[in-house]
């Protein structure tokens, strides 16, 4: 029997009754390596749960509200077994969605579906000896229910892809997960609003890739992919944005072609309104939390450049990310901190002469005038410098 045999749906698997609470949100993760054992990975430590829709027994997230859903899952590769982290998506008993890495830091990749009441979403391995190092977790949240949908019309850029090609520009086209005849290399919005970009790229072992988030022909964050020091190596990007108010294009570009197209895929969508953020920082710290660079975006929310803190003024559910580049024979420890409370970690390791970039998320309830920071515990960061992004996914005020 195939591996996917023991990723089906079994009929006696727990699943969670759900809430009518219209805030729909979760985020698992693990305290320690666990085994997969080539099944459905079930995580031990439950953070956010709003909704009830995960099921801490069978690991399974189920739907109870009809609409538009994204997800991520970050995964590492355990350092002794040096298995590929090579996990699936699965809706319905379907692979929707796939990541793969060897490199031994932590990955992430993202999809956006419609689904119905019922459906069920869950992450399943591929091989049975495959442990799920720390720091891995799976999330989820509403982002549009069904009685909202009319706002992705005007958005114009609500689109969920794998990459097929790139043109002579190295504009990478993605083809649509739910329309396949869908294929789009550009995303154009003609009102003024926030994107969110997440792009996940996959380069095979020897290659290198330069992968860049371009809006209005600009290089707004990039992120340089090494391959040439380990086997295949995942990467995942978040770019928060504003469009112009005459509307503006978004393109991912790749600088190099050394990249498994299969495996790159692109997560975009406007939010409706609320806080938003997009930092990019050097590397430089004061007593260990990172001092701010540049202020890509910042809407509705209190950014201090000379003490390093973001102020989020609206109680709701957030989504946050930091990505940090190593270079060199380098460790670093990164960690996000809430309120000087330390909620998650990224641990990056780079081998001699090579650039390498790992991502974590955090999804979390809030109140207001919370203050989020990033510390640097251990290492440098490299020349690249890190990216810290976050928005508002829900409110608690409406």
């Amino acid at each position: 029997m195939g591996w996917r045999y023991y990723c089906r749906l079994k009929d006696d698997s727990p699943i969670s009754s759900g809430t009518p609470d219209k805030h729909v949100a979760f985020q698992v993760t693990t305290t320690d390596d666990i085994p997969a054992n080539g099944g459905v990975i079930v995580f031990d430590q439950v953070n956010t749960n709003l909704g009830q829709g995960y099921n801490s027994t069978s690991g399974i997230f189920t739907i109870w509200r009809d609409g538009v859903y994204i997800f991520t899952w970050s995964m590492r590769s355990h350092p002794v077994t040096r298995k590929y982290t090579d996990t699936y998506l699965f809706v319905n008993g379907e692979a929707v969605g796939n990541l793969r890495d060897k490199s031994e830091n932590l990955v992430t990749n993202s999809a956006m579906f419609h689904l119905k009441s019922r459906d069920q979403v869950y992450i399943c391995s591929r091989y049975t000896t495959l442990y799920v190092g720390a720091m891995s977790q799976f999330s989820g949240w509403l982002q549009s229910p069904d009685f909202q949908m009319s706002y992705s019309n005007d958005c114009g850029v609500s689109f969920h892809g794998y990459a097929v090609s790139a043109n002579d520009e190295n504009v990478i086209r993605y083809q649509s997960k739910e329309n396949p005849d869908e294929r789009r290399s550009r995303l154009i919005t003609t009102s003024n609003v926030t994107i969110v970009l997440m792009s996940n790229t996959v380069v095979n072992r020897g290659g290198t890739s330069e992968m860049q988030h371009v809006i209005d022909g600009e290089n707004v964050t990039l992120s340089v992919i090494d391959g040439q020091c380990s086997d295949d190596v995942g990467v995942f990007l978040v770019t928060v944005a504003t469009a112009d108010f005459g509307g503006s294009t978004f393109e991912i570009k790749n600088r190099k072609t050394h990249f498994h197209i299969t495996s790159c895929t692109l997560t975009a969508f406007c939010l409706i309104n609320g806080p938003a953020f997009n930092i990019w920082a050097a590397g430089t710290t004061l007593n260990t939390t990172v001092m701010f660079d540049d202020i890509i975006t910042n809407n509705d929310v209190t950014i201090n450049e000379a003490f390093g803190t973001v102020s989020l003024l609206q109680r709701g559910i957030y989504f946050l990310s930091w990505t940090v580049h190593a270079y060199n024979d380098s460790v670093i420890l990164s960690s996000l901190a809430v309120d000087d409370v330390i909620i998650r970690n990224l641990t990056v390791t780079s081998p001699p002469d090579c650039h390498t970039v790992s991502t974590n998320v955090a999804l979390l309830p809030v109140q207001a005038m919370t203050t989020i920071k990033i510390k640097i515990l251990v290492g440098e960061i490299g020349k690249l410098g890190m990216y810290i992004s976050g928005f508002l996914i829900s409110s608690f005020e409406t």
